[in-house]
């Protein structure tokens, strides 16, 4: 029973075409659940927040997405600044990663770990004799046996396939690798003397024939990072397509950094579809001015710090009628449409969390009762000298996978200087309150939404 799991074909894509685009959760017993986040609390976490390199970004408390793409950004300019001519960008794919894993190899890296040896020989019978089945509408396959792979949708799965991918690292010190669970991002800078990417691609290669994880090279692709000068480019791989662009964790990047209308085009081409679906809109975008008809009062406008991206002072973040407070004495804040929590250091959203009885999950999230919303304190977030207040059904997000989960819509991130740190308030902020980006009187605006 604990070891058996109904598989949830979930979209990877709002708009389905194929069956390619859904990816299978595993929904295993509630109970068996707390059972893994407790174990894993107690006798992993520890070890693998040391074990686990800096290169790997899912899975982490205080990772995220947001952090591995300016990590990506901010090493292609340092490197183009410097000596480097050019930078050549790979994204890998293995071949469906995490159903993919042998269960042989990761046992044995997971002996070499300073994990208590009864704790491990408990994860080695967690994968053994695994049995899962596809339950779509209420029609329930028969039970299959699974022999390999790590299960999606557990708690520990995830842990498993960053133990299993650790060991992979760069042949050159120089050259950077990026990983956000099974997405790997692997960057070399070149110059007139060429560079060290076949080197590279040759060690990648190795190990996954080495760990038996195939590479979906129909997946894998490369993108030539440069100036907005005319570059000699080197020769592509013959068996790796080079593109012009590249979406790294959700993101279109292109090969000329300062360029951004591919991802903009593809946001308002998801946005027209949704709506022609009759699906509700998340939002409106106003182009030159503000809809009365969606706030009500006056705007609170407070002048942008740091142009570029909507940087203000926030003056401060506290727990309504409590004892919890942040941001003190005031700090930096951005409003971004592109976040859906509020983001903060990582120490203040931790201690913040505790506060509203929020309890950490492995991923950097914080789970929330959902049966204690209603009596949940409020947050005040105050930006020019005015109280924008968020109640507990404001700041909770509720997540539906075979079950209601809620998670705090507060979590951790801490932006290293010279541009951090900084608080970043996302959907959660913005839903309640009429956000308006004024670029003519450099400053930001909020009021009431309706």
């Amino acid at each position: 029973m604990w070891k058996h799991a109904n598989v949830l074909p979930v979209p990877k894509e709002s708009i389905l075409n194929s069956l390619n685009q859904l990816r299978p959760i595993s929904l295993t017993d509630i109970i068996m659940r707390l059972f893994e986040r407790s174990v894993f609390k107690t006798e992993i976490a520890h070890v693998t927040r040391h074990a686990i390199d800096s290169d790997q970004f899912a899975y982490k408390e205080g990772h995220n997405s947001i952090m591995a793409l300016i990590k990506c950004q901010h090493t292609w300019l340092r490197w183009l600044e410097g000596d480097a001519k050019y930078v050549r960008v790979l994204s890998f794919d293995f071949r469906k990663a995490f159903d993919s894993v042998p269960h042989d190899i990761l046992c044995e890296k997971l002996k070499k770990l300073p994990i208590n040896p009864y704790v491990t020989n408990w994860l080695i019978r967690f994968l053994e004799d695994r049995k899962q089945r596809v339950v779509v509408d209420g029609i329930e396959t028969e039970y299959l046996n699974i022999n390999q792979g790590v299960p999606q949708g557990t708690v520990l799965g995830p842990v498993l396939f960053s133990i299993m991918v650790n060991d992979i690292k760069t042949v050159n010190p120089i050259n950077q690798l990026v990983k956000f669970a099974d997405d790997m991002t692997l960057e070399v800078p070149g110059n007139e003397n060429g560079d060290t990417s076949q080197a590279e691609v040759n060690s990648i290669q190795t190990w996954s024939e080495n760990n038996r994880m195939s590479l979906n090279m129909e997946k894998t692709y490369e993108m030539i990072v440069r100036r907005n000068i005319p570059t000699l480019l080197p020769d592509p791989f013959p068996f790796i397509k080079r593109r012009t662009w590249l979406k790294i964790l959700g993101i279109t990047l292109q090969d000329l950094p300062s360029k951004w209308n591919l991802h903009f085009d593809e946001m308002l081409k998801k946005a027209s579809a949704r709506i022609k679906e009759g699906q509700t809109p998340g939002g409106e975008l106003i182009l030159g001015g503000s809809d009365p008809e969606h706030y009500t009062g006056d705007f609170t406008y407070v002048p942008v710090t740091k142009k570029g991206y909507w940087q203000f002072k926030m003056d401060s973040l506290n727990i309504v009628d409590g004892d919890g407070h942040f941001c003190a004495g005031g700090c930096q804040a951005v409003a971004d449409t592109g976040m859906s929590r509020i983001a903060g250091p990582t120490q203040e959203i931790k201690e913040l969390n505790a506060k509203i009885g929020a309890t950490p999950a492995i991923s950097g999230a914080y789970i929330i009762d959902c049966s204690k919303i209603d009596s949940l304190p409020s947050v005040s977030i105050n930006v020019g000298g005015k109280n924008f207040t968020l109640t507990g059904a404001q700041y909770v997000i509720k997540t539906i996978l075979g079950q209601t989960e809620c998670l705090s819509g507060f979590m951790g991130l801490d932006v290293p200087p010279p541009w951090g740190p900084y608080w970043i308030l996302g959907d959660v902020f913005i839903g309640p309150y009429y956000t308006e980006f004024d670029m003519a009187n450099d400053r930001v605006g909020f009021a009431k939404a309706t």
